[in-house]
């Protein structure tokens, strides 16, 4: 196996990718990564060890790796732009995903509205919310739904649901959805958050939802 000190900068470089994890419950671990936040959530560091798995980076391994945090988080934003993402009805996604064991009543909470309820994720499907951090994605994503500004439920590290906004009926109610995921069907290391959010495409920006 690869040692982390025989990586060279140039070989560690399409490596280095961005993820999202919540600020809050990972309060401890943020102490030792560089990191920026964005609402209650953390951008954090990852290295990807070429489809044998992925580390966290801390502060010892970006030294490792002989970057500085302003050099690590450019190339994170940088290789986000390349990472390949997918958008896809949310009905379709539950049906094909075989994650899930049990079936989730999404037909009853969004009346099957099909067309204006989606998934985002990565093309694997591994930390797939960090797809809301690029803005040539949700461009695209705001094309191909015509629509600018969304609710986005987390449904955890690796998927986000998106409502167009001008669909969107008690928050609360979408709140408790996210909880009741979260608690049911949600392993600890994949939880991301209880909140609701806003994305706007016009100035990409990300927030949690206020009424």
């Amino acid at each position: 196996m690869t040692h982390i000190n025989s990586i060279n900068k140039e070989k560690a470089e399409p490596e280095i990718y961005l993820s999202l994890i919540n600020t809050e419950k990972n309060t401890h671990l943020l102490k030792q990564f560089p990191h920026e936040e964005i609402a209650d959530l953390s951008i954090v560091l990852k290295f990807n060890f070429w489809g044998l798995g992925s580390l966290f980076i801390d502060y010892n391994l970006l030294n490792s790796l002989g970057f500085s945090v302003e050099e690590a988080f450019e190339i994170g934003w940088k290789n986000l732009e390349t990472d390949e993402f997918k958008l896809e009805p949310l009905f379709d996604f539950v049906k094909n995903n075989l994650a899930y064991e049990e079936e989730i009543s999404y037909d009853t909470l969004f009346e099957k509205n099909t067309n204006k309820v989606y998934m985002i994720t990565a093309k694997n499907v591994i930390e797939g919310s960090r797809a809301i951090l690029s803005r040539k994605f949700m461009h695209m994503v705001s094309e191909s739904t015509c629509c600018n500004r969304f609710l986005v439920l987390p449904s955890s590290r690796h998927e986000l649901i998106l409502i167009n906004e001008n669909d969107a009926f008690d928050i609360e109610i979408f709140r408790e959805m996210v909880k009741e995921i979260n608690i049911e069907h949600v392993l600890e290391r994949d939880f991301l958050s209880d909140e609701v959010y806003l994305y706007d495409c016009a100035d990409h920006t990300f927030k949690v939802y206020e009424c």
